[in-house]
């Protein structure tokens, strides 16, 4: 049994420089251009989404795991988005391939225009070798999404480890 709890963006800020350009090429006036390029604008924001999440996984005999997380983004003023992550790990060859498979649901999502429960069904692989893991996951949706001959989306990764 693995047990885990994380905290994110609790304290701190993030520092943003804007610069707003915009030129029109179809202004007919003299010099055929009009150009609008304001100073640059810094802003510091404070209030950032605090992210806490409570995780856990249970290993059978390093060829399968379970893993839960619960997750909950505190956006404030009664919008708070909490997601449960629910997925299985099944090491084909053991230490050297793993395939993946799990859901992820909204226990609610509330936004300015109501409760968008949204849930996904997600697939993945891994491969070990030696110092270097390769990891690559999609969402169903967006692999169908792919055989429909719109733009596929997932994420990969690849990590040494010493």
């Amino acid at each position: 049994l693995r047990l885990g709890a994380s905290a994110r963006n609790v304290a701190g800020k993030v520092d943003v420089t804007e610069k707003f350009y915009w030129k029109d090429n179809y202004d007919m006036g003299s010099g055929n251009f009009f150009t609008y390029d304001p100073a640059a604008v810094k802003r510091s924001y404070k209030n950032l989404a605090p992210i806490y999440t409570a995780s856990g996984a249970l290993v059978f005999d390093k060829f399968f795991a379970a893993d839960f997380d619960y997750e909950v983004v505190h956006i404030g003023g009664g919008l708070d988005k909490k997601t449960g992550r629910l997925g299985g790990e099944l090491w084909v060859i053991p230490g050297f391939l793993a395939a993946r498979g799990g859901l992820q649901s909204d226990f609610n999502n509330v936004t300015a225009i109501g409760d968008e429960k949204t849930q996904t069904y997600f697939l993945g692989a891994g491969l070990r070798v030696w110092v270097l893991e390769i990891d690559a996951a999609a969402a169903l949706a967006q692999v169908k999404s792919g055989e429909g001959g719109q733009n596929f989306t997932g994420s990969g990764s690849a990590t040494l480890r010493f």
